[in-house]
């Protein structure tokens, strides 16, 4: 029987406390940050909780890196079964993307509860280039955000979104790639970042269902993915 809740639980309570339960439904989030800060494993935690949940998971892979091992891996506490429950895609170019999205209301089914892509901008960062291309590209990411808008708002959806972030020289401070569009889209951002510490993380959240909330929480990366501290 599937849980009416649909909200996307992490799996470390710190963090869920942080999202006010967790990754709400009918909505956009986004989680950013650099490399080794575990926006990966974080999907991939919310993907299995929602699944052990007997609910369905869409997860594409943009950036051609997913490990079946380290799914698994997570998985092992819980036991591997539900994972037939895992839809996993990879589109090849930004191109494959957006028509991945677009078709991607024949695949969500009653049962699905969550949609992951990882990473939204990795594919555009690797083909943005002069400016006349730069502006058709931002209007297909925009295109891309405003269907999965939609669809999260009518089917019910937790739809999760991780970056990879580079630093802005006129700004000073570290963002994602087409931040612009990313923060007009996300109704939730949430930063990870290093700490001092082994294993050691923050996770800051930056904007909650539309409004500014500067709240943050302790939590740890290790190779049985992400813990309270």
């Amino acid at each position: 029987m599937i849980a009416e809740n649909r909200i996307a639980y992490t799996g470390c309570s710190s963090i869920d406390k942080l999202l006010v339960g967790g990754f709400p439904t009918k909505a956009i989030s986004l989680v950013y940050g650099e490399a080794h800060v575990g926006k990966t494993t974080l999907a991939m935690q919310c993907a299995l909780a929602a699944m052990k949940r007997g609910f369905k998971t869409i997860y594409i892979d943009s950036d051609n890196a997913f490990s079946v091992p380290r799914l698994e891996q997570l998985a092992i506490l819980s036991g591997p079964d539900f994972l037939r429950q895992f839809l996993l895609t990879s589109p090849r170019n930004f191109r494959e993307q957006s028509e991945t999205l677009e078709e991607m209301e024949k695949y969500v089914a009653p049962e699905t509860s969550l949609i992951v892509i990882d990473t939204i901008t990795s594919l555009y960062r690797m083909e943005i280039g002069a400016h006349s291309r730069t502006f058709r590209m931002n209007k297909d990411l925009n295109r891309q955000l405003a269907h999965l808008s939609k669809m999260s708002k009518e089917k019910d959806l937790v739809v999760l979104l991780t970056s990879q972030v580079h630093f802005a020289f006129k700004k000073g401070i570290i963002e994602p790639p087409a931040s612009r569009i990313l923060n007009y889209w996300s109704d939730l951002i949430m930063q990870l970042k290093q700490a001092p510490g082994m294993g050691m993380r923050e996770a800051l959240l930056k904007k909650y269902r539309g409004k500014i909330a500067n709240k943050v929480c302790s939590y740890k990366l290790t190779e049985f993915g992400i813990s309270d501290v």
